[in-house]
């Protein structure tokens, strides 16, 4: 090992979630980009050229993972105050959204220990362009980051500012289509509104499986990872008790099959 490559840091307690959980003592031993070691009270002593960094007061944890965040939002005090999304939609271009995306990634989740998010919706290309910025390396540090892109919503429906709206089964398979050219880790289907009621590309309570058949292949296109996409039942407000699985696997059959 290489001492001076090697990093120490140091606190009371220490919470790894698949492993021993340390309260009267412990350090994390990194070296490069790897933990090599992680110890209780009885860690060996630190060699003199390891760089050490000690806490007396803090929990190490591993990195946390936000599943449902949207990075376009968050404004802040910008423009006199905590903003609506209307307004936002309204007054911020993509550009603006982008660069707040970067800034919302490192100072309100990368800060706050969260090393892994998944963002479920956002305006255009301004995920995808977030992606492809951070897979070029032009942000140091960057968080471990999924996109889905464009939520997809009934026309007009919640969400609907992204630009990804699709009415039944046939435009929802056009527009899965259209984000997976684009991308996308996964897909994120709207799946009711703040009141409750069904706003998707189609009402999971009477949609027939059968009406559902599986579609021929007509233009090259990557199929394979089409049908491996995880698809996520998103929802304004509170969904429909009980219809979370069933709009999930619906999607799974008549979007992405």
């Amino acid at each position: 090992m290489d001492t001076a490559d090697l990093l120490i840091i140091q606190a009371p307690r220490l919470f790894s979630a698949a492993g021993p959980v340390f309260e009267r003592g412990a350090s994390l031993w990194i070296e490069g980009e790897r933990i090599t070691g992680v110890y209780g009270a009885e860690a060996p002593a630190a060699p003199a050229q390891a760089r050490v960094l000690a806490y007396e007061d803090a929990c190490i944890l591993p990195g946390l993972i936000d599943s449902h965040t949207h990075l376009m939002y968050g404004t802040g005090g910008r423009m006199g105050g905590p903003r609506s999304y209307d307004h936002v939609n309204e007054e911020d271009r993509d550009g603006l959204m982008l660069l707040r995306s970067v800034r919302n990634a490192y100072q309100h989740l990368l800060q706050a220990g969260v090393t892994s998010m998944r963002d479920l919706g956002a305006r255009n290309r301004i995920t995808f362009d977030l992606k492809d910025g951070a897979s070029a390396d032009l942000f140091r540090g960057f968080p471990t980051l999924q996109v889905c892109g464009r939520a997809i919503t009934i026309t007009g429906g919640h969400f609907h500012f992204g630009h990804e709206e699709a009415d039944g089964a046939d435009e929802c398979r056009k527009a899965v289509r259209r984000l997976v050219k684009d991308g996308a880790d996964f897909i994120n289907g709207v799946e009711s509104g703040k009141d409750g009621r069904p706003r998707g590309p189609f009402d999971i309570h009477s949609t027939a499986r059968a009406a559902m058949a599986s579609y021929p292949v007509l233009w090259r296109h990557d199929a394979a990872r089409e049908t491996r996409l995880a698809v996520a039942a998103d929802a304004e407000g509170r969904p429909r008790a009980g219809q979370g699985a069933r709009a999930a696997a619906l999607w799974n059959r008549a979007a992405t099959r």
